[in-house]
């Protein structure tokens, strides 16, 4: 079955194409290999990552941040740019992300340690010709002084981001020595 984005659009868009039923995905990001060191990411699954960093944390928590898959997480450290992702191409035209889970750190000034810190981001979306068409903002606000791990935060995405996107940006604060952690990314792809 294909989705015909030209029927519901055509009056608004002059942009139309057929898109098959999205095939739904969550990325842990356990297959890609180990790597303390943080190294770039480009693509995962049928995404495209923009400025976005992997790390693979074993059993070492991020600054005290724990998920439901504790090993890995990717990350953008201010002042890269703006995190965003996109279909991956020719094989994906759309996507259309639905959860993740995410946290902020703060680096201390030692080589690896960093603390867990609060943080609002704020998640964009744009469609084929560019119009940002959602967006949502999630807080991170762990305790100032936790006895254990911190749960990194669960975000759900409103129903504005049930539709293709081409482009979604995360925006949160760049200070120099923040870092955005992500990790337990949910989406659907159209082909």
């Amino acid at each position: 079955m294909h989705l015909h984005l030209c029927h519901f659009v055509s009056f608004i868009s002059a942009t139309c194409f057929a898109l098959a039923t999205p095939a739904s995905r969550t990325t842990e990001y356990e297959d890609i290999p180990d790597s303390l060191l943080a190294v770039p990411i480009t693509n995962n699954k049928g995404l495209n990552y923009e400025n976005w960093s992997f790390a693979s944390t074993g059993a070492i928590q991020v600054g005290g941040l724990e998920s439901e898959s504790p090993n890995s997480r990717v990350g953008a450290a201010g002042p890269t740019g703006q995190p965003a992702l996109t279909p991956q191409p020719p094989q994906y035209k759309a996507f259309s992300p639905r959860f993740f889970s995410f946290g902020c750190v703060l680096r201390t000034g030692q080589a690896a340690a960093t603390v867990a810190t609060g943080c609002t981001v704020t998640v964009d979306g744009f469609d084929a010709k560019g119009n940002k068409v959602a967006t949502a903002s999630f807080t991170f606000d762990p305790p100032l002084k936790p006895i254990s791990p911190v749960q990194m935060r669960d975000a759900s995405l409103p129903t504005s981001f049930n539709q293709p996107l081409t482009r979604v940006v995360f925006s949160y604060p760049t200070q120099l020595l923040a870092i955005f952690l992500a990790d337990n990314l949910g989406y659907k792809l159209y082909t």
